[in-house]
């Protein structure tokens, strides 16, 4: 490809060096058949090549960068990398090679020219840089060059690859051994011709970047557990820890050896701002099961879901409950009983305890993540299942150490496995395994051992982050420090960092764009930097989804921000999330309370939490509802006008009490407490007809 003018000239300023996959992509005998045809004939014939190309890669996100002679190369991860660049770039050149077969049977036909192609695929680190006359940028360097004379090796009609690829492919495809290519300065690569594309045993676990180091004996007691579920038993275990020490990678090795043996496979995670949203995880688990993406409209959905339960032979009454857990409309898949809340609460939880004993039919592995920040509904799901766990059944869920568990964690029916951290040779093990590309001093190696703790997520960080050269002198050194310094480092957004910090959850691309004031294309492109350096990982299906890898570099995101840019943020995060959602799912009125609270809104908070909490008690989530009302009562006492915070207060304090004798009976304390505070605050504010059902529920007790 091309070169440098001068050996002393310098990249120009918008120069890139980064890691690209490229594919090379060459014609065979294209001196011969030039040869025997015309000029314009030929042209015709590379024509109709070029047209078959350029959608077959497009499709799997390549950009033809290059034409070189006959050739083009194609690069994978450039504007925007992934982490499957590679993958796709594979599949690209099978889908090319399928298209042009078809091609070459078309104009053998019709100009008795017969077309082949060789192509390989090589990734490394480039300098993408733009030339003086050229339209678009060349990359240059080994790369391109390699993968061009690694083409040569293959064989008419197939794809071949590198070692250094096969390395990142080789859980993909099938590949077959082909002599090493020798190149021009003499030295040989080794090569793999590219037969098929593997079976794929499924998506958990492919977001680690560094290998789940020792755990020994936490991993045996999971196969053991894991082995009685293959035998037919029933099983619940929680994996217990602090924040950061390996639960969820640990749960991941289970899954991995669920999905390895063909069985069902579902995660979720709860979130603490979801503690007022019933069902919000068994949503998620429903939603994976039935082969839902986020951002499929609310017919296709429904249609999706009276799928998967008519397959496993559910009724229709629960269809239509469960219908309604996804977030459908009522009466989706059929009339909604029309019951007291408490028992139509009853009935949900019921037919999701169904709804996962009957996808046991074969082995089930399920994860729940982050249990102490489930919803009182979701718990009632969980306690119901680890009372009698189902046969065929794995229920792993995750819990931290710093705040109380739930109750049923401590049933005979639940092994507690407790994460401890890590010992000092594995310590060292964990930070070779992040440092392998750039091993570090003895002295470096030394300081993040002692300020690791033995927290994996501590050390992984840390040594991430001195690898990357982005200690800063001065700065007391501390996870939050080495965080933060990763945050500000070039080539990260800040805005887009401070929008997720705010968020402090996953957001769909569309919300994301809306908060940060800018379209999706353009957004994809501002992430750019938050997910190569893997502080912001990707989630969902066909609506993508971000979240900060772990809620610590979360925190850090968040600290770096003026009060006054959080509450500008919070109050476009609640405006976005308040919008009706395209989908026609139900808006989350709970969180966009809490993030009105947090923007210094407090009337508008309280009227969300309001309508988020009566939204719950009408749907029987009675505790829920109630939390709601207490969280309304909390913002109320922000409010600085008597006037209004009285009159509010009246209003929250008589839904709360309604609610609280729907859950608990006209003896419940917290509806003797608000019907005795509305009185005494009627007759502070003099006689109003809203006051009159205050008045009389006082007189019930």
């Amino acid at each position: 490809m091309s070169t440098w003018p001068s050996a002393q000239a310098q990249p120009p300023e918008s120069s890139q060096r980064r890691q690209l996959t490229v594919m090379f992509c060459d014609v065979v005998g294209a001196t011969h058949l030039s040869g025997e045809r015309d000029v314009e004939a030929y042209f015709s014939i590379l024509h109709a090549y070029y047209n078959e190309c350029r959608p077959a890669v497009e499709r799997h996100g390549g950009l033809i960068a290059q034409h070189q002679g006959d050739g083009i190369f194609v690069w994978f991860g450039y504007p925007l990398p992934k982490g499957d660049d590679a993958i796709r770039a594979v599949r690209a050149g099978l889908d090319l090679l399928v298209v042009l077969r078809c091609l070459s049977a078309r104009l053998e036909a019709e100009v008795g020219a017969a077309l082949a192609v060789r192509i390989a695929v090589h990734a490394g680190e480039v300098l993408v840089a733009p030339v003086a006359g050229e339209p678009s940028p060349l990359a240059f360097g080994h790369t391109p060059n390699l993968t061009a004379e690694l083409q040569q090796a293959a064989r008419p009609g197939t794809l071949v690859v590198s070692g250094e690829l096969l390395r990142l492919v080789e859980d993909s495809f099938e590949v077959t051994a082909r002599d090493p290519a020798v190149l021009a300065d003499g030295s040989s690569v080794a090569v793999h011709e590219v037969v098929r594309e593997r079976h794929q045993p499924g998506r958990v676990g492919h977001h680690w970047r560094t290998p789940l180091v020792d755990r020994d004996a936490e991993r045996a007691r999971l196969h053991r557990i894991w082995s009685s579920v293959l035998t037919g038993e029933g099983a619940v275990t929680a994996l217990v820890g602090s924040r950061g020490i390996g639960k969820t990678r640990l749960a991941s090795a289970i899954l991995a050896w669920a999905s390895a043996t063909n069985a069902t496979v579902l995660d979720c995670a709860c979130h603490h701002l979801d503690t007022g949203t019933a069902y919000r995880p068994c949503r998620t688990l429903l939603a994976q099961a039935a082969g839902i993406d986020p951002g499929d409209p609310p017919g296709v959905t429904a249609a999706l879901l009276r799928d998967h339960l008519d397959r496993l032979g559910m009724s229709q009454p629960a269809a239509s409950m469960l219908a309604v857990v996804l977030g459908l409309p009522p009466g989706a898949l059929g009339p909604v009983p029309d019951l007291d809340p408490s028992r139509l609460a009853e009935l949900t939880v019921g037919y999701l305890v169904e709804w996962l004993t009957r996808l046991a039919s074969t082995p089930t592995a399920v994860l729940v993540d982050d249990i102490t920040d489930a919803d009182p509904s979701t718990l009632n799901v969980l306690a119901r299942l680890t009372a009698a766990p189902p046969p065929r059944l794995l229920l792993v869920c995750t819990a931290r150490s710093d705040v109380p568990p739930p109750p049923f964690l401590a049933r005979d029916t639940v092994e507690i496995i407790e994460v401890a951290p890590l010992a000092g040779e594995v310590c060292e093990a964990l930070i070779d395994a992040v440092t392998v590309r750039s091993p570090l001093g003895a002295d470096e190696r030394r300081q993040i051992l002692a300020q690791g703790e033995g927290i994996p997520l501590f050390l992984e960080e840390l040594a991430r982050t001195a690898q990357d050269g982005l200690r800063r002198p001065g700065l007391p050194i501390t996870l939050t420090a080495h965080l933060q310094a990763r945050l500000v480092a070039p080539g990260i957004d800040r805005e887009v960092a401070a929008a997720l910090a705010v968020a402090d959850r996953d957001l769909d691309e569309s919300v994301l764009a809306a908060v940060v004031g800018t379209d999706p294309d353009q957004l994809r492109a501002r992430l750019h930097g938050l997910l190569a350096s893997d502080l912001v990982v990707e989630t969902g299906g066909a609506s993508s989804r971000y979240r900060f890898r772990h809620g610590l570099i979360a925190e850090a995101a968040y600290g770096l921000l003026l009060r006054e840019h959080r509450a500008r943020l919070h109050n476009r995060l609640a405006e976005t999330l308040a919008r009706p959602h395209l989908s026609g799912r139900q808006v989350d009125w709970d969180v966009v309370g809490k993030h009105l609270r947090l923007a210094g809104r407090p009337l508008e908070a309280c009227a969300a939490m309001l309508t988020g909490a009566k939204d719950a008690g009408r749907a029987g989530a009675f505790r829920e509802a109630l939390q709601g009302y207490r969280d309304a009562l909390t913002i109320i006492a922000e409010i600085t006008d008597p006037d209004m915070r009285d009159r509010l207060e009246v209003r929250c304090r008589l839904e709360r009490g309604l609610t609280a004798i729907a859950a608990g009976g006209y003896g419940s304390a917290e509806a003797i407490e608000d019907f005795d505070r509305c009185a005494r605050l009627c007759r502070q504010l003099g006689s109003r007809p809203e006051h009159v059902p205050a008045i009389l529920g006082t007189f019930s007790f």
